[in-house]
Order: structure tokens, then sequence, then C-alpha cells
């Protein structure tokens, strides 16, 4: 269980909590303690969010406020190399923590973006996939930002 972990944010339909744009941020793959971590930070009732999916194990809807969580884990780690974030994993962890570092790269230019929606280079810049930038999707959120709202998905597959 748990061989894929995905954090997404998801710009969702106010009224109808509707997912209308879902970008993926970060992913890892094979970092079990990782896993653990970041579903203890997503379970936090103060990060939880009713979601119009069925809540399980495999699945967290949070507030943004969540990304500092993320971020302060991983800053508070990053010179441990011998930590379990970094160990348990099937890669190396210098491996395990150069791609959190990656991919913590995302997630800062993802809290930024949101605090700024106009703001192109966080918005290319927060994308896990650089193929998956879309631009019609950059000028749909900025144009009807006050229909929206801005979520963070956690989804752990097998």
């Amino acid at each position: 269980m748990g061989l894929d972990y995905t954090v997404y944010l998801a710009i969702r339909d106010k009224e109808t909590k509707v997912n209308q744009h879902i970008i993926e941020v970060a992913y890892w793959r094979k970092g079990w303690s990782i896993r653990d971590e970041l579903n203890l930070i997503a379970d936090k009732p103060i990060y939880s969010l009713p979601d119009v999916y069925d809540k399980s194990d495999m699945w967290h809807t949070c507030s943004p406020a969540v990304l500092q969580a993320v971020v302060d884990l991983f800053k508070d780690n990053m010179n441990d190399i011998m930590c379990d974030l970094w160990t348990n994993s099937i890669f190396s962890a210098v491996s395990t923590r150069d791609h959190t570092i990656r991919q913590l790269a995302n997630i800062y230019a993802a809290k930024y973006w949101i605090s700024d929606v106009e703001d192109e280079d966080a918005f290319r810049y927060m994308h896990n996939d650089p193929d998956d930038v879309s631009m019609e999707r950059f000028n749909d959120v900025c144009k009807n930002i006050d229909k929206y709202e801005i979520v963070v998905i956690f989804e752990c597959t097998q």
C-alpha cells in the first residue's frame, strides 16, 4: 500500500465544490515515511475540509494553509540525511531528499501563486509536470477567481 503520493491544487467551484481544474504540484514514489507524515498533517482538523468525494485514508482535502505545514516538515528535516523521511524509501536517502527538494520548490511556487493568482511565473513553476501547464487554465482562474476556491488534495495510491 502507498506506492505513490501526490499533492494537488484543486480549483473548485465555491458553491458546488466541484473541481474545475486539478494541478499536480508534488509527487513521491515509495517514500513511506513521507506518506505517513503527510497523512498526519492532512488529517489535522485545522486543515481538513469537507469534500464532495468520500473521505478515505487515500484522499484528503485541505485548506491551502496546509502547505506551510508541509514546508515546515521538510525544512525541519533537511539537514539530517539519516532521518526516516529520507531513509524509509526504496530509493537512497540522498536521492529521496534531492527529489523532495525539487517537489518543495513546486510547493513554494504554489503557496505564492495562491496569494497572487495573476503571477504567471508562480503558476508555471508550481506544476510538477511542465507539460501540464495550461495557459487556458491560468486565464480561466484569473478571470473567474471570485467563483473559485483553491484547496489542496493529498492522494495516496497503490
